[in-house]
């Protein structure tokens, strides 16, 4: 369970720098048709659904694992966000607090990671269990509902007009609501079952649901429901004269409500920024072609550069040194297979002047292909390597100590594997 705790929050913290994306895109795409603000969020979705993507050039997300899905096993805890200022303020606090001591009966991380995801799946229990019993109440309200026609409903019991439903929406519509009013009510709650909004915002509350711990979920989850009244309202009124639309934007303030705490379903006629609703109808301008191009034209960038993962091909391997160990080889746990003709190599972290080699993957002896090379703190050395071929990474350190130590050693311009050596 801890390991897919960790993914969930690495996919969601991938999801963020997706949202920060849309948030600034909003903000310039302010005359764009509405549904692009809805597809926009879908773009989010889709990175909070799907736990694999593929590599690519033009990507900028910064990473896609901040959390290594074995940090809680791990001496030197560290995250790496893509961002070298996030990493210097966190990593010297997760070493300095949560750096295992020798004779621990465990890692303080294993810990924390498991009290994190019992408490990740209380919040999602929590949230369902709100969901269902809102459900239900309403449910109550509407079960003495009169139909008026097909989908269409009359309840005493409720304030503003709704679509209830994921199957087979309806329309519920209170029995205050006056003739004027009620048509321009009815079209836009039939925009809504078109456009399937029951769908998208239901699940937008289930990916909620699961990463209710991101505050920049919440925040979107908010957006969605804002942009989905407002991309429904233009598609109804853009075959509207100027009287028709002062109508319906009196029915807007007619129909509004108090806005009720999240949740997944109703589709609420009145209960989404009213204000900025009422506002968008009476400055409503057909977009120019241009406009439409640009912005989908902005949704495929978007896409391209956020769902697709950075090209890795750099690495920190981690080099155990046994107790006592004198001037002796110690070899990574991975392999490594340079992208092009030679890898670069630097010291990471706890390693000082050393010789560097390569051995070959397939090879029995302690043999290395070509020259060692020698290492020193902030001088990166290039080592020439067959492309193509699959070689371990040695180096000769000393550990008088009476314990295992743990160095790590920087390699470029390599793709990396898990050797099957132990």
């Amino acid at each position: 369970m801890n390991e897919v705790f960790l993914k969930v929050v690495n996919m969601s913290i991938a999801a963020s720098w997706i949202v920060l994306a849309v948030l600034v895109l909003r903000l310039l795409l302010k005359k764009a048709p509405g549904w692009v603000s809805v597809l926009l969020w879908g773009i989010v979705a889709v990175r909070l659904i799907c736990p694999y993507s593929f590599e690519s050039a033009l990507s900028l997300m910064p990473t896609t694992e901040t959390i290594p899905l074995n940090i809680e096993m791990d001496y030197s805890p560290a995250i790496d966000s893509g961002v070298n200022v996030i990493n210097n303020v966190i990593n010297p606090v997760l070493s300095a607090s949560l750096t295992p001591h020798p004779g621990d009966s465990c890692n303080p991380l294993q810990i924390w990671v498991s009290f994190a995801s019992e408490l990740w799946i209380i919040g999602i229990t929590c949230m369902l269990l709100y969901s269902i019993v809102s459900c239900l109440r309403l449910h109550r309200r509407i079960a003495v509902a009169v139909r008026c026609r097909d989908n269409i409903f009359q309840a005493e019991q409720i304030s503003s007009p709704f679509v209830f439903g994921i199957i087979r929406p309806r329309i519920y519509l209170p029995f205050s609501l006056q003739e004027p009013e009620m048509s321009h009510v009815i079209a836009h709650e039939m925009s809504h079952i078109r456009r399937r909004d029951h769908w998208w915002k239901s699940l937008g509350f289930l990916l909620l649901t699961i990463h209710w711990f991101n505050p920049l979920m919440w925040l979107a989850y908010m957006l969605l429901c804002r942009d989905i009244e407002l991309a429904c309202d233009e598609k109804v009124i853009r075959r509207l004269d100027s009287k028709q639309r002062a109508d319906y934007c009196q029915a807007l303030v007619s129909c509004s409500v108090s806005p009720r705490t999240m949740t997944a379903c109703p589709l609420a006629y009145g209960e989404v920024g009213v204000k900025q609703r009422v506002k968008s109808v009476m400055n409503y301008r057909k977009p120019a072609v241009w406009i439409i191009l640009m912005s989908v034209a902005a949704c495929i960038v978007i896409a391209v550069c956020f769902l697709t993962n950075p090209v890795q091909n750099s690495f920190s391997l981690r080099i155990t040194v046994p107790a006592g160990n004198q001037d002796e080889i110690v070899y990574t746990h991975e392999e490594i297979c340079p992208l092009g003709n030679y890898i670069t190599v630097t010291t990471g972290e706890g390693m000082g002047d050393t010789e560097v080699l390569l051995k070959p993957a397939e090879s029995d002896t302690e043999a290395s292909f070509g020259e060692p090379a020698y290492l020193t703190p902030g001088l990166p050395v290039k080592m020439e390597a067959e492309k193509g071929s699959w070689f371990q990474i040695g180096v000769k350190l000393q550990n008088p100590a009476d314990e295992e130590q743990t160095v790590y050693i920087n390699v470029e311009n390599a793709e990396v594997r898990i050797s099957d050596e132990r």
